[in-house]
């Protein structure tokens, strides 16, 4: 009815207004709470009044979520450029090879995009709960978890950045739990992930094992070209004896 709804509104109004005069981590913590003891709990028959404090809190929130999600894209993006060549590598460690100063600027791009994800996950979560709880689908996070995955898939299949690739996918496992099929994905891209750094191990032993062999088999090719020459050095050593002694028995005749 009409006063059951301005009891409703009235009810809401005054928490919302409490918890504004909290400091903002308190803040955060209070939503959080209430959304995994309550919303987040089926067997909690919480009404509307909780939801009602969340959807305040998500206006609340929602100009900082925007702002992470702003600083990762363009993150995404620089990542996306140092990968196609279009944008230049910084002068960090200059005495290494190319490639080494590439994955490196990557790996220092890739964990800030993870650092300002998990802040994101600090204020998103209470939201992500509560769509949850409704089987409901965030389509924004969604959309952000799935440019974030694209880009941990082009790092490996442009570059093989294994570690850095795994990386991603473990943080993206653990800030979208919330969305399943989403998880499944990642689970399956970090298994493939595990058999390819496996296998790359393997083949750097193998690589690790012929290098030695190499260099044995040089070893005993120069010790059996030593063992040719020592019969013709004798040969000559006895030769050079023979003459020295002809010169002294000369010497000794005159």
């Amino acid at each position: 009815s009409a006063e059951l709804q301005k009891i409703r509104e009235y009810i809401s109004h005054v928490i919302t207004e409490k918890v504004q005069s909290f400091p903002n981590k308190h803040r955060i913590d209070f939503h959080t709470l209430i959304a995994e003891k309550c919303i987040a709990d089926s067997s909690y028959n919480d009404g509307v009044i909780i939801e009602d404090i969340i959807n305040q809190y998500e206006i609340f929130v929602q100009s900082m979520l925007e702002l992470k999600e702003t600083g990762i894209r363009k993150l995404i993006n620089d990542v996306r450029l140092l990968i196609s060549g279009e944008r230049n590598i910084s002068n960090i460690g200059q005495n290494i090879s190319y490639d080494e100063r590439l994955q490196k600027e990557i790996r220092i791009n890739v964990d800030a995009i993870l650092h300002t994800l998990k802040d994101w996950d600090v204020y998103a979560h209470p939201i992500q709960l509560r769509d949850t709880a409704r089987g409901y689908i965030n389509t924004n996070s969604q959309k952000l978890a799935n440019e974030i995955r694209d880009l941990g898939i082009l790092i490996y299949n442009e570059k093989g950045y294994t570690e850095i690739s795994l990386k991603i996918s473990k943080i993206l496992k653990s800030v979208f739990a919330e969305l399943p099929e989403f998880v499944d994905k990642v689970s399956n891209d970090e298994r493939i992930l595990n058999e390819n750094k496996a296998q790359e191990a393997l083949d750097k032993l193998r690589e690790q094992n012929r290098q030695v062999a190499v260099v044995q088999q040089q070893k005993r090719n120069a010790g059996s070209n030593l063992k040719g020459c020592l019969p013709i050095l004798g040969g000559i050593a006895i030769y050079i004896a023979l003459f020295l002694l002809m010169v002294g028995l000369s010497e000794c005749s005159s």
